[in-house]
């Protein structure tokens, strides 16, 4: 699957922190873009980083 704003992890994070910078009312909006594209790095497997970026993908 090809993502228009790059994937990764850190790349993902980076975008989605610039959303969460908006008014609460702008925050959330594209934000799921960036999601899309979060690819958890295997050695944060099994830790709370883990837990987190399951509950902003179900977010």
């Amino acid at each position: 699957m090809e993502y228009p704003f790059g994937h990764g992890f850190i790349t993902s994070i980076i975008l989605i922190t610039r959303h969460f910078a908006l008014p609460p009312k702008e925050a959330w909006f594209g934000a799921g873009d960036h999601v899309d594209g979060l690819v958890l790095p295997e050695k944060f497997k099994g830790t709370e980083i883990e837990e987190l970026t399951t509950l902003l993908k179900k977010k």
